[in-house]
């Protein structure tokens, strides 16, 4: 620990100062620093107000810090809400940044801390020093490269029992849930991703399913409108004659 002044060499200092001391205040503060101040383990995240508001007042309002799965290194970081996603960018500082978490600043009117009758002297420690800090950047997420990539073991393009047979234990299946936690975005962006690339549940399971096989099925059902009130018409038709016949 540094070495701190006294509380005479503090008011000994505020003299040198000023020649009028009498219109400071009675509480003055020495600011000392920690045994680490330059620590890797706090980070200073600016944000909008809106969002401050959100996160210190709002019981309903939910954001999560997500990572990319990556075997390269440091993947990127990103601020997802329930509807929008950011990603954390480092930025420098123009000068260096004290956090100072016990440091006061006057207000007008004064509380209590100021308005002592003698003077004192408290101390306060420099958690930290900073020269970069995060910001956010709002993005378009997720990648739809990516998505289907991460999706492409639960892809099929034939009979989906005969497929699940041929991939046998091999094959992750994410749920919707188990997708929010992996695919860094939001869950509305998620969810619009996922009609883009045609993934739809089946067994709980979020499963991609091949253009030509949603084609031949879409085929499918064009010929079943197409013959079934024409079959179902010849069926009532042939009651109708046969009852006639009856008669």
């Amino acid at each position: 620990m540094v070495p701190s002044r006294s509380d005479s060499d503090v008011f000994k200092l505020l003299e040198h100062v000023s020649s009028v001391t009498k219109n400071f205040l009675k509480s003055s503060q020495l600011v000392i620093l920690s045994d680490n101040p330059f620590d890797r383990d706090t980070y200073l995240l600016e944000i909008t107000p809106a969002l401050a508001d959100q996160l210190l007042y709002s019981t309903e309002f939910a954001a999560n810090i997500k990572s990319e799965n990556s075997s390269h290194g440091d993947s990127p970081a990103f601020l997802c809400t329930a509807t929008t996603t950011q990603r954390f960018l480092e930025a420098e500082t123009s000068n260096s940044l004290l956090l100072v978490p016990d440091l006061k600043i006057p207000t007008i009117p004064l509380d209590r801390f100021w308005t002592v009758d003698e003077s004192r002297v408290t101390r306060c420690t420099v958690a930290s020093i900073k020269t970069v800090y995060l910001e956010l950047l709002t993005i378009r997420a997720p990648s739809l490269r990516k998505l289907k990539q991460y999706l492409l073991p639960a892809a099929f393009s034939n009979h989906i029992e005969e497929d699940d047979a041929q991939i046998g234990e091999l094959a992750k299946f994410s749920t919707f849930e188990e997708l929010c936690i992996s695919i860094p975005c939001s869950e509305a962006e998620l969810l619009y991703a996922m009609d883009r690339l045609n993934v739809f549940p089946w067994e709980g399971c979020c499963r991609l399913f091949q253009l030509d096989y949603l084609s031949r099925v879409s085929l499918l059902c064009f010929i079943l409108d197409l013959f079934i009130p024409f079959c179902l018409g010849t069926i009532l038709s042939h009651l109708s004659i046969g009852f006639t016949g009856n008669f």
